[in-house]
């Protein structure tokens, strides 16, 4: 029953990540990654439809840029530095699973 909660949960923050990452407000984007990021500075920016899994192990620096479409997978740790432009429709995975496993376990 544990696990069914916390997929449960997860599931419901990643619903919630997807709906602000689609709004046109630039505010309410910046303020939700702020809060859930592990690191990420205002003068950022991300555009819309962002899709953005494990935020809390993401850190983005100062005037980076991350275009529309765009997937950004925290799972394994992942740092963005400072000025940089990331392309639209560009996936950044951080962690893999091996496909000869028979649990399909992850590689980070």
């Amino acid at each position: 029953m544990k696990d069914y909660i916390k997929t449960f949960l997860s599931d419901l923050f990643a619903l919630f990540l997807n709906i602000v990452m689609w709004t046109p407000c630039v505010f309410l984007r910046k303020i939700v990654c702020k809060l859930t990021m592990k690191e990420y500075s205002f003068s950022s920016k991300l555009r819309r439809n962002v899709d953005i899994r494990s935020p809390y192990r993401i850190r983005i620096g100062h005037n980076s840029h991350v275009n529309k479409n765009v997937v950004l997978d925290g799972r394994g740790g992942l740092t963005i530095g400072n000025n940089v432009d990331i392309a639209q429709e560009v996936n950044i995975w951080t962690e893999q699973h091996d496909y000869n496993s028979d649990r399909f376990a992850a590689i980070t």
